[in-house]
């Protein structure tokens, strides 16, 4: 696979914006179509004191189908210490030769840093799609090489 992107970032003001644009290349595999990809990324986010909120599309689109849908995040952080995060994800799948289907995904997480450098994360997120039904899965991570976001 040949990847190529382009990515641009504006400032950390409260309100900053972001967008990406690929192109790839496969091998082709016998008549499977086109062995090029490509698609484009965009997204938002704004600060509100403690609070930070964002809004992400996404299309994508080629070699192995079409990927069509966006997310939202919210992030709260209320002492110096503690992150508590929320993600809803809704994407329309195209396969090549395969039926359309919706995939969602919510995720909650939080990172607790215990001292400099240390810090507990927690993630649980719970999927659903027409391929794999309902999932669910929770995760936790000690991390002893923290650097906090500024």
């Amino acid at each position: 696979m040949t990847r190529s992107s382009t990515c641009s970032r504006s400032s950390r003001r409260p309100i900053s914006g972001s967008r990406t644009f690929t192109t790839r290349r496969y091998g082709r595999t016998g008549n499977a179509g086109s062995a090029y990809a490509g698609g484009a990324e965009a997204g938002i986010e704004r600060t509100f004191g403690d609070w930070r909120g964002r809004l992400d599309a996404l299309w994508d689109d080629g070699y192995g189908g079409r990927r069509v849908g966006g997310s939202s995040e919210a992030a709260w952080r209320p002492r110096d210490t503690l992150w508590l995060r929320g993600r809803l994800i809704l994407l329309g799948i195209a396969e090549d030769d395969q039926p359309r289907f919706i995939t969602t995904s919510t995720v909650v997480s939080t990172s607790w840093q215990l001292a400099d450098a240390v810090a507990v994360h927690a993630i649980a997120e719970l999927d659903r799609d027409a391929i794999h039904k309902t999932q669910g899965r929770g995760i936790v991570v000690l991390d002893l090489a923290f650097m906090p976001e500024p």
